[in-house]
């Protein structure tokens, strides 16, 4: 409830900073180029919480595997006659991943973690010029699918998760043109979601585990990217 909420915070801010930011005549969109492609890679940070009743082995064990890397990319076709709003294709995986010695059964062991989060689905974009042209600020929202995968393993012993779900993301950016077409900057994301289900394999039975509203996987993370734009 609390991710839900916070994500329509952020869309409504987004909303009245559009409305509020058209009007004026230094924010003001003429693209002559309809597509517009970006890649970008940077930190990623699960926002789950960190169960206060672990140990503190297990709690410096999750620490480790909720920080991560993402990368991704979008191509969006923008429609109207400004070049500003269009409609395109974003993809995005974050990685993590947490290797530490814990007491297994009376016993100490390697619990190795591998998460891999995917968002796959469409997006609405807009984007702005700033300071005659030199600058774009843009912002992505959408909704799509959610691809979940741990994999892990406790003294060589392998097993692993994955579900699926719809989710939601928004990614807000800032470049700077370097060339005509290609600019530089940063993006901030957010990504949504929460598995109600998922399928657990141990290398012999593969078993479907149904989650009640209260024991559902999060899925929300954010990530902060230094990103390449190019217009064409």
């Amino acid at each position: 409830m609390k991710r839900t909420i916070l994500f329509s915070i952020l869309l409504s801010v987004l909303l009245f900073v559009q409305q509020t930011t058209i009007a004026a005549d230094n924010m003001a969109s003429s693209f002559s180029d309809p597509f517009g492609f970006r890649a970008y890679s940077g930190y990623g940070r699960m926002l789950n919480k960190v169960d206060p009743e672990l140990d503190q082995l297990e709690k410096t064990h999750a620490i480790n595997w909720i920080n991560g890397i993402v990368i991704g990319s979008d191509l969006v076709f923008y429609l109207n006659k400004a070049k500003s709003c269009g409609l395109g294709l974003k993809y995005q995986i974050m990685h993590s991943q947490g290797s530490s010695m814990m007491d297994i059964h009376s016993n100490m062991g390697r619990l190795e973690d591998r998460v891999n989060i995917s968002y796959l689905g469409p997006v609405f974009s807009q984007r702005f010029t700033l300071n005659e042209g030199q600058n774009v600020l843009m912002y992505n929202i959408g909704m799509g699918w959610l691809f979940y995968d741990w994999r892990g393993e406790i003294n060589k012993a392998k097993g692993n998760m994955s579900g699926q779900t719809i989710g939601a993301t928004l990614d807000i950016n800032y470049s700077r043109m370097i060339k005509k077409k290609l600019a530089v900057g940063v993006d901030l994301s957010l990504t949504t979601g929460a598995l109600s289900s998922y399928d657990t394999f141990d290398g012999v039975k593969r078993i479907t585990v149904q989650l009640e509203d209260n024991q559902k996987e999060g899925l929300t993370h954010m990530g902060l990217s230094l990103q390449l734009l190019y217009k064409f």
